[in-house]
């Protein structure tokens, strides 16, 4: 599926993004326990992804993103939407 693809990542995200031929920009998540623990951090770091994700919808529009966590990361760290933002202008190009 991703086999043409942009790649955007660090030591916590991974970002995978590919054309869709649509007018619209999907994106899926990967957060798994393996890395956040606790449920309520889990779903407040998609919750965070995805509010990233909808203010920067229309600059991504036709393309389908996936991201991964890949390490455990502080989930209330102010600084986890400014490396969010790194990574959609660096798919955005």
């Amino acid at each position: 599926m991703f086999s043409t693809r942009l790649r955007s990542s660090d030591k916590s995200f991974v970002f995978i993004a590919k054309d869709n031929g649509n007018r619209q920009a999907r994106l899926g998540l990967a957060v798994p326990k393996k890395h956040i623990q606790k449920s309520f951090e889990r779903n407040r770091l998609k919750r965070v992804i995805r509010e990233s994700f909808r203010s920067r919808k229309k600059q991504l529009e036709g393309k389908d993103i996936v991201v991964l966590v890949k390490s455990s990361l502080d989930v209330n760290s102010k600084l986890i939407e400014p490396r969010l933002a790194a990574h959609w202008e660096k798919l955005c190009k």
